[in-house]
Order: C-alpha cells, then structure tokens, then sequence
C-alpha cells in the first residue's frame, strides 16, 4: 500500500532534479511543451480522483471527484518560458514551473516553497466503450450488479445476505481516460459521488477498479475485481462443471443436524465439510433447455427472471420447497455462479435431506408435508445466516 503524501512528495523531489528555474546559473532553454501536454492525464487521491484533457485548441476539460463530490470545469491555458498558466472558467488563475516527462507525466508547481500544485500521469487507454454492461462484484456480506449504459445513466443492485435485503441505487458515471467517475443517489437527500482509476483484462472479463482511502496510519489502496455479466443468463443448452464454493460465513446455533448422512453443528462448521457436500451435489448442471435445471441424478423446471432463477422442485415432488438463486453468468458463458441466502439453503437442503431419506430410509415417506416441513423446521430454526456462492465452468464442448 502506498502513503499518497509520500508519492506526491517523491514525485516533487523527481521533478526538481529534472528542471531548473530562469534565475539559476545554467543557461536558461525555453521548451514549447505543447506536443507533450496534449492529451488526457489523471491521478488518484485519498477521497479523490482527477482528470485533465488538455487539447491542442489551448482548451483544458477537468473532471474531479473530491470528498464525495463531482465537479466540471474547464480552463484555457498558456505555455511561455516553460510556465503554465490555467485560466479557469469562474475566472480564477494557476501559474507555476511546468514540467512533463513525455508520454508519462507531468507537474504544474504553483507554490516552490510547499511544492503545491498540480500532478498528473499520462492517460494510454480511454475506456469509456470497455464498461459499458453489468458487472458482479461480491464481498463478506453482500454481492453487487453495476450496469454501465451507453446513454450515461447507471444503477446497483445489492443483495444484502444477512438481512436478506435488496436495495437499487440509480446514478450516472463518467469515464475519462482511465478514471471512472460515479454519482449515486441512496436517498431523497443524498448523493454520492466516487472515483477510481480502472482496468481490463485482455479479454474483457474483469474489471479492476483501484481506489485510495485515508486511514488513522497513512491511506490504502483497495482493489476490487468486476465480472463482466449478462444482464440476464442465458442458459439453454449449457453445461457447466462444478469448480469451486465461496463460503463466507455460516452462522447458526450450537444444535446437531442430520443432513445427508452426516451430523452437522451450523455453530462451528468448517467451511470444508460444506463445500464437499455441495461438490458431490453440483459436480456438474445441465440446462437442456431454457426452462430445465438438472444435476445429479434430479431435474426440476426453472423460471430465470433477471438474475434469479427459481428452480421449481415443487412441480417434481408436490412436498418439496422451491429454490431461488442468484445467477450469474459470463458475458462470454465461461463462467457460471449460483449464489445461496439462508432461504435458498434451507429449501434446497430440505429437498435433498428428503431425497436422501426416501431413498435411504423405508420408514420415511416423501409425500407426507408434515415430515418434509419438519426436517424444514429443524434447518430454519437451527441455522441464523449463510452465504455460499457455487463457481461453475463450461464444459469444453
């Protein structure tokens, strides 16, 4: 992680050692800059984010984001005896030592004394065309659908795992360079506004989005990688092979559970035990169609709503539960995640502990609602919150 104040500070002392102002001993060359400042530069603060567009018509565009707020504002600018004069549209001026690595920076000093002003990296790549779609991103606690549109509006949708929560957040965004400037509005009230420098990989899939935040011992760097989703999956005729199971967290009470032949304490699972449980079950899914959901040896009709899918189970066996997942899937289908709440995996759980009894157990009688409600009973009451999230990747054809 690096400290800002540092870098800004390194950067001033690189600047000094390449330049020399008009009163010093050596002899003084003007240098027309112009060629090398035209172009987009940008940098990256705690809180903030910056970028200027410097054209050749002598016109400046800065776009910025500072302590939640997004400003515009444009300027036209002077070069004489390696100076840069900023003549701002509310009228308001910066002069200062110019100096510019071509091609990779350049720093316009207004205070010599505290080293105040302006500093910039050159911007190689615009990718205001590469974020437009839906991407994923997930933490501990919730995952997040942001939709980039060509038209400049935006929108997050957050599923909140532990409250079993939604919210939807309209906005709007801006891309310069390799700065993504968003504003959001949480409430009647409030707006927020964010900044943070972006990425790709080569092929598109991933997005990586850096930001800077001050912290009690110098400021982070926090770095989160997009998906690049469908906006809604489009299944028919996939097969996907199970690859590997996110467990965040599972929380329940200190009691024993029968599941699948195995006793279960929700208060101190290890992540493990669930993850093989789930990879004997999922070990791959088919989708023979776009209504069909099939894996093991169980097929049951499926009904995909945006990035919900309900997997009808109750149309297969009348007492079962039907479950609901959050799915998501690669723009190039490489990639699928099926994403379990606690209500997914109590359902889903409660059909496979009946499966597994009416094939196990003759006593046990699937058709009968009041033992499958019991065994429902048992898993609701006995677990508090889960998140799991199934990764699961294409079969080579």
């Amino acid at each position: 992680m690096k400290d800002f104040k540092i870098w800004v500070v390194a950067l001033v002392a690189m600047c000094g050692l390449n330049s020399c102002s008009e009163d010093c001993d050596h002899d003084f060359i003007e240098h027309d800059y112009t060629q090398e400042l035209v172009g987009t530069w940008s940098v990256l603060g705690p809180e903030s984010a910056e970028t200027m567009v410097i054209k050749a018509d002598g016109t400046v565009e800065c776009t910025s984001v500072h302590e939640a707020e997004f400003f515009e504002s444009t300027a036209r600018y002077e070069l004489s005896n390696n100076r840069m004069k900023l003549v701002w549209d509310d009228g308001t001026t910066d002069e200062g030592r110019l100096n510019v690595v071509k091609g990779s920076s350049f720093s316009l000093v207004v205070d010599e004394g505290t080293g105040a002003g302006y500093y910039f990296q050159y911007c190689h790549d615009d990718f205001s065309d590469e974020i437009v779609g839906s991407w994923l991103v997930q933490d501990e606690v919730s995952h997040q659908v942001w939709s980039y549109h060509a038209d400049g509006t935006a929108d997050c949708k957050k599923f909140y795992y532990v409250s079993a929560s939604e919210s939807f957040m309209p906005g709007t965004y801006k891309v310069v360079g390799d700065i993504l400037f968003d504003t959001y509005q949480f409430d009647e009230e409030t707006t927020v506004s964010y900044g943070a420098r972006i990425s790709f990989t080569p092929d598109g899939s991933v997005m990586k989005n850096t930001a800077l935040y001050a912290e009690e011992d110098g400021v982070e760097e926090y770095v989160m990688d997009y998906l690049h989703i469908k906006p809604t999956p489009d299944l028919a005729g996939m097969e996907y092979a199970y690859s590997d199971c996110q467990i965040s967290y599972v929380i329940g009470y200190d009691k024993e559970v029968e599941l699948m032949g195995r006793t279960l304490n929700f208060d101190n699972l290890e992540n493990w035990v669930l993850a093989t449980i789930l990879n004997e079950i999922f070990c791959q899914v088919d989708f023979p169609d776009a209504d069909h959901f099939h894996y093991s040896s169980f097929q049951a009709p499926i009904v995909v709503e945006g990035h919900q899918m309900t997997v009808k189970m109750s149309e297969v066996v009348p007492t079962f539960k039907d479950v609901v997942f959050y799915t998501f899937q690669s723009m190039d289908s490489n990639q699928l995640q099926l994403c379990m709440d606690k209500a997914a995996f109590v359902n889903f759980f409660t059909n496979m502990q009946c499966k597994y009894l009416d094939e196990m157990d003759e006593q046990f009688d699937i058709t009968d609602a009041d033992a499958v409600d019991a065994i429902y009973n048992t898993l609701n009451n006995t677990l508090l919150c889960v998140r799991v999230n199934l990764v699961m990747d294409k079969v080579a054809e």
